[in-house]
């Protein structure tokens, strides 16, 4: 919501960064997780999901992603998460697999994650 400010007779509105208006994306957001949360120990679905939110430019998705990921943070302290800021990606020139090989430098740096075939592969490749 904008904030106004008075100064000498008028009016100046100021963006306040409040995180508003996103309670529908993040209610399907946690439907989603708590979906795949109880039906992963049954073997229903894949260990493995992305969720992918997508539009147009400055609609908050960003901020959106930042907020759920602060939120899964605080209630599932152990669950492993990739963010994927795609202005990294144009700084990769998006090259895909300059991204994959950073998704899995981070994934490696941050969980210890280690991924033997795509190193074989990508060895391969080059």
């Amino acid at each position: 919501m904008p904030k106004f400010v008075n100064s000498e007779n008028t009016s100046i509105i100021k963006a306040v960064k409040e995180f508003t208006d996103r309670e529908e994306p993040r209610k399907v957001f946690w439907d989603k997780y708590d979906f795949i949360k109880n039906n992963m120990h049954a073997n229903k679905v894949s260990p493995i999901n992305v969720i992918t939110y997508y539009g147009y430019g400055g609609i908050g998705k960003s901020r959106l992603l930042l907020r759920l990921r602060d939120e899964i943070i605080e209630k599932e302290s152990n669950t492993k998460y990739e963010f994927l800021d795609f202005e990294k990606v144009s700084e990769l020139n998006n090259n895909l697999l300059e991204i994959l090989r950073y998704i899995r430098y981070d994934l490696n740096k941050k969980y210890n994650f280690s991924f033997p075939f795509f190193d074989l592969v990508t060895y391969e490749y080059e």
